[in-house]
């Protein structure tokens, strides 16, 4: 009797906390919906819909492995039920968030996650015999599902295969550490992509999805770029832990473990789940769960399992506070870049100074502040801004106002290095092309500047815009000049 209590406890414990969670997330929404919110755009109290739903793709293996308890349930039957509607309801508003919210990896992640736990539940059960077509439909139905969704936003997925083909190319070149690097992702992509676009003449189509994006979109592949190796094989090797655990695993909890840890591994392949502080924090709470489970002792087990859930809700609680006040020290950043949009003063850049030592680490903040620094023609302290930053982003945005900060110089050739390097990392984007044209144009070098007046007038516009075209009629114009003189 003492074990069954345990054992009790410890399920009941998992399934409390989640649903208190889902439960106050769906207030919280049903609150935003009627305060106006778009279906496609409601957060609950995460950063973002996105995140959003990646956490409730975690949750809803989960809550099917509930409902599905419930419904085979003898005793109680009237309180099953009612459990079972309530449960149901769940799902059907959960489902629809995550439809609306159009992330292709929560609706993968969630079918995976349900189709596992729809498997485990029909194999227990007494006299059901699985055929082999039966477990061949079970587990390719969301493979065949994912190559359906990819035609949903097609350049989303080509822009994310063209970040992994880029990376996987960086990394089998030997561009890989044992111990993590000094620069992010976004800054190893960065410079990746300046040096695939620059060595060859890459078709139009990667050339129109590159970007400047900050995560990797594959958990793996940017734990192994800016972790090393090390922590790479350390975590692959923690994922085949727990997969051996809720294999061997007898507890009352496995089967809803297997659907959630199934989610979790398909939206690390797809998504960025661990770059997001709630869906990081979830995914902790279900990782942790899985290794107590592996402890055979079941006090010991549930006092471990206690622990975990304390420290991580005190852990969330300190990065829900600090995330906070950097949210609130970034929206003053963006107050005071407005403000410099009229005139940079003494004053305005003595805000920025002061945001210093709270937002050095923060891509968007230094960069505001370089520019007004550039602004203001302190030249000095907008570069040792600039190159602070680089090992933080790989935007190529920094490229060029380091390029207009060395051209105001007259350091020509290191500003000439600069705006290649911008217009190499995402070459669809033809401003610092136009600033070189016209650097070329003032310094007299009319053959330079020919030259990229031509490359200018022959890019494609990836979204027309008027000031798109207005690059290229002053490029037309500047090859008009050239072919009137004498």
């Amino acid at each position: 009797m003492h074990k069954l209590t345990l054992k009790t406890f410890l399920s009941a414990l998992f399934y409390a906390i989640l649903l208190v969670g889902i439960t106050m997330e769906l207030i919280v929404t049903a609150g935003q919906v009627i305060g106006g919110y778009n279906l496609s755009y409601v957060n609950g109290t995460t950063s973002g819909f996105i995140e959003f739903s990646l956490c409730l793709a975690i949750c809803m293996p989960v809550l099917l492995h509930l409902l599905l308890k419930l419904l085979c349930r003898k005793r109680h039957r009237t309180w099953s039920r009612v459990g079972g509607v309530i449960i149901f309801l769940y799902l059907l508003g959960i489902a629809a968030i995550m439809i609306a919210s159009k992330s292709r990896a929560s609706w993968v992640a969630a079918i995976v996650g349900c189709a596992i736990v729809g498997y485990c539940h029909l194999s227990a059960r007494r006299g059901l015999r699985l055929d082999l077509w039966h477990k061949l439909i079970l587990l390719l139905l969301p493979f065949l599902l994912a190559v359906a969704f990819y035609s949903i936003k097609k350049d989303s997925a080509d822009g994310r295969m063209l970040i992994w083909k880029v990376t996987l190319r960086e990394v089998v070149s030997g561009n890989v550490t044992l111990l993590p690097r000094e620069e992010n992702f976004s800054a190893f992509l960065g410079d990746a992509q300046e040096r695939y676009f620059s060595s060859a003449e890459r078709p139009w189509e990667e050339q129109r999805l590159a970007g400047a994006p900050d995560d990797a979109y594959n958990e793996y592949l940017q734990i192994l770029v800016e972790d090393g190796l090390v922590v790479f094989v350390v975590v692959i090797l923690l994922l085949l832990f727990v997969v051996w655990v809720l294999w061997k695993s007898k507890d009352n909890l496995k089967v809803p473990l297997a659907g959630s840890f199934a989610s979790i591994t398909i939206l690390s392949f797809f998504s960025y789940p661990l770059r997001c502080p709630t869906s990081l924090t979830l995914i902790l709470f279900v990782l942790a769960t899985c290794c107590c489970v592996a402890i055979c002792k079941e006090r010991a087990r549930v006092v471990s399992l206690c622990v975990a859930y304390i420290g991580l809700a005190i852990w969330f609680i300190y990065k829900f506070q600090t995330d906070q006040r950097l949210e609130r020290a970034i929206d003053q950043s963006r107050h005071i870049e407005v403000l410099c949009i009229s005139k940079v003063t003494d004053n305005l850049l003595c805000c920025y100074q002061n945001l210093y030592p709270f937002l050095n680490d923060r891509p968007e903040y230094l960069l505001a502040y370089s520019k007004a620094l550039l602004e203001n023609k302190d030249y000095d302290r907008c570069n040792m801004i600039i190159n602070q930053a680089k090992p933080l982003s790989g935007d190529p945005v920094f490229h060029i106002v380091q390029g207009k900060c060395m051209e105001q110089q007259k350091l020509y050739s290191e500003a000439e290095v600069s705006y290649l390097k911008a217009y190499n990392r995402v070459p669809h984007r033809i401003y610092p092309l136009f600033l070189l044209m016209s650097m070329y144009r003032d310094q007299g070098l009319i053959s330079n500047a020919k030259k990229i007046a031509i490359k200018i007038s022959g890019i494609k516009p990836k979204i027309p815009s008027a000031e798109f075209y207005e690059i290229q009629d002053s490029a037309r114009a500047v090859l008009n000049s050239m072919l009137a003189r004498p």
